[in-house]
Parts: structure tokens; C-alpha cells; sequence
């Protein structure tokens, strides 16, 4: 995803690889997940 034909492709498309590892795609996600559901908690959103 960091090659130097890949990257440049990404992000034309919008797209912007954030990670290298599956262990710092896991650590990304996890920190990602605890961001957003504070989020929710704080709005109260409910799933419909």
C-alpha cells in the first residue's frame, strides 16, 4: 500500500493507507472504535 505506485493511487482516489502492519491496523481500529463510541454515548444515539 506504501509502494510508490500504489500510494500516489490511493490517494488520488481519496483513499489515504494509514497503516503497515495488521498489528497497527488492529491497534488503528480499536482506537478508532473507542473514539466513536464515546461519541455516540455522549449524543445518546440510539440504532433505529
Amino acid at each position: 500500500m506504501h509502494g510508490p505506485d500504489m500510494k500516489p493511487h490511493l490517494l488520488n482516489e481519496g483513499a489515504d493507507p494509514l497503516v503497515n502492519t495488521p498489528e497497527q491496523f488492529v491497534d488503528y481500529m480499536r482506537t478508532d472504535s473507542a473514539k466513536w463510541a464515546k461519541v455516540i454515548r455522549g449524543a445518546r444515539i440510539k440504532a433505529e
